[in-house]
């Protein structure tokens, strides 16, 4: 197909794309009124072609891998292309179908249109602030289903040729607890899917549609041969793994079958318990998809663009209505507990088929804290919601990363602590390493955090995203343990108290909160570790000298 043109031209036009994701999400962090968007990038970009298939996506959560290729094909079923006008930006939240992760994530989709054809579509999802529901934030973690924790948006046209439609904007402000953040957020992803639209018609006025068309065809299909050069080197066979997600006294087995032939990888989550209820520990078909994706693309490799080829491999199944697939009116909420250990799963299983490739197990949950109360400022009050890092399992000849952000975490971080501390009645009393104990190994996995948030108001709820999986990081090959995330309270009058799993906390001034994120696991026995990493450990106040392993 792509003979006939000059091959240096599709190269220009495929790197012409990537940037283009990333001017997309610059636009975004630039006009963005939300610090969950502008400070923590809790957001993605994407381009797909006419069928939905992934052509580039920019920077952002892991957590949104793949997921536009799903919205867009969607949005063709609800409004074929016979239906679309150029300047239509569709809009929907809808967590149950293609694509779909929790109500506070907000997808844009927009058709590029060249010569009265539709060419590609841009898209943008990102976490609003709150969406209504029954707590600040639209994130509960006792939500009894879907309707309380906030708006559900179907499918529709909230730009028409490029129109506000003034009357669902009133909706949306209407249902938020902070309506100008709401509409500012809409705009600003508003402009990020038209500089995308934009560039690519520049592209195709320079080039043409079917360079253009030439250039996507063959990105997808030599990121698809290398993904299967890729996987050849992972030994054929079916590797399993299995673990326990915990909620609210409740608990249920989860596992995958990850078989390598040569026809590419599959994961199986047969086998997985029914959903909880309707919890919102639960997630949905959408979210499972991509949590096989990035465990994927962790294995495949960096070289490969992220595009509809790096997953052609890759399959994925599981029934309906286990927690991975869970039916509505489920609560989803804090669904990527569920994709991260998802995510996980496939990790662990693949670990000792590809020990240079994977680490071992890392702390997993996004160490999410979220700390609402009364405000002066709009709505009545403020809303503060940010990840933290923790810590990565050590690899094969490395020790483990120290304070990065979770595997479905990908480029986010959390809010600086000038600007919480200026923008929130919130003071950061600490930031800094956690050293307890956990992760030994010939390569030790990394630290966590520290963050501990006071409180600097008459009163306020903290929700404490924590970890539901029961057990610690795994370790590889007689490597330990890492440590779970924890919360730790500490009132005003002195008393404590420690939760592990999610929970929401009433606090009052005085009060402080105490997040320690977990510590990855270790790789290999520690005492078989380096003596002069040994000495460094202690020098660097990592390991106090009465636990480091004795010299080999």
């Amino acid at each position: 197909m792509s003979t006939q043109f000059d091959p240096f031209d599709l190269e220009i036009i495929t790197e012409h794309l990537a940037a283009t994701t990333d001017e997309m999400f610059a636009t975004t962090t630039r006009t963005a009124q939300s610090a969950m968007i502008y400070e923590v990038f809790d957001f993605s970009v994407g381009i797909t072609d006419v069928a939905g298939q992934l052509v580039a996506q920019g920077n952002g959560l892991t957590i949104l891998l793949r997921i536009f290729g799903e919205r867009v094909r969607a949005t063709l079923a609800q409004y074929p292309l016979a239906q679309l006008t150029d300047g239509d930006i569709i809009m929907t939240n809808d967590p149950y179908g293609p694509g779909g992760s929790h109500l506070n994530d907000m997808t844009l989709v927009m058709p590029v249109f060249v010569d009265g054809e539709v060419v590609a579509f841009t898209c943008n999802q990102a976490h609003w602030a709150d969406v209504g529901g029954k707590d600040p934030g639209s994130v509960s973690v006792d939500a009894a289903d879907i309707f309380q924790e906030g708006l559900q948006l179907p499918l529709v046209k909230i730009f028409k040729a490029g129109v506000l439609d003034d009357e669902l904007a009133r909706i949306l402000s209407a249902n938020s607890r902070l309506p100008a953040v709401a509409m500012g957020d809409l705009h600003a992803q508003a402009a990020s899917v038209r500089t995308g639209a934009r560039r690519i018609k520049e592209l195709c006025a320079k080039f043409g549609v079917a360079a253009f068309k030439a250039a996507v065809g063959r990105s997808i299909a030599e990121t698809a041969e290398l993904a299967r050069a890729q996987l050849r080197g992972i030994p054929a066979g079916t590797y399993r793994a299995e673990d326990v997600i915990t909620f609210a006294g409740r608990q249920a087995r989860v596992c995958v079958a990850v078989t390598v032939d040569e026809h590419g990888l599959t994961c199986d989550f047969t086998g997985t318990d029914p959903q909880l209820g309707t919890m919102p520990v639960n997630c949905g078909g959408g979210g499972l998809m991509a949590a096989a994706s990035v465990a994927f693309k962790a294995l495949i490799g960096p070289e490969a663009r992220v595009n509809e080829g790096v997953f052609a491999p890759l399959t994925v199944h599981c029934p309906p209505g286990t927690v991975f697939t869970a039916n509505a009116p489920s609560a989803l909420s804090i669904y990527f507990q569920g994709i991260a250990l998802a995510a996980d799963l496939v990790w662990k299983a693949l670990a000792e088929a590809a020990p240079q490739r994977l680490p071992a197990g890392h702390f997993l949950d996004a160490g999410i804290v979220i700390v609402a109360g009364p405000s002066d400022g709009p709505g009545g009050m403020f809303i503060m919601n940010e990840p933290n890092p923790g810590g990565w399992g050590a690899g094969h000849g490395c020790d483990g990363q120290r304070g990065l952000v979770s595997i479905h975490g990908g480029h986010t971080l959390n809010i600086p602590v000038e600007v919480v501390e200026q923008r929130y009645p919130v003071q950061i009393n600490e930031y800094s390493l956690d050293t307890s104990p956990g992760g030994a190994g010939q390569w030790r996995g990394g630290e966590g955090v520290v963050r501990e948030y006071g409180i600097r108001t008459d009163w306020a709820m903290l929700a404490s995203l924590g970890n539901n999986r029961r057990g610690a990081p795994w370790g590889v090959g007689s490597g330990q343990e890492g440590t779970r995330s924890r919360c730790e309270v500490i009132r005003a009058d002195g008393s404590r108290e420690v939760h592990h799993e999610s929970a929401r906390i009433q606090l009052h001034r005085g009060d402080v909160a105490r997040l320690v994120t977990g510590k990855g696991g270790g790789w290999g026995p520690p005492a078989e570790r380096d003596p002069a990493l040994v000495g460094s450990d202690v020098r660097d106040g990592l390991v106090p000298a009465a636990e480091a392993p004795p010299a080999g």
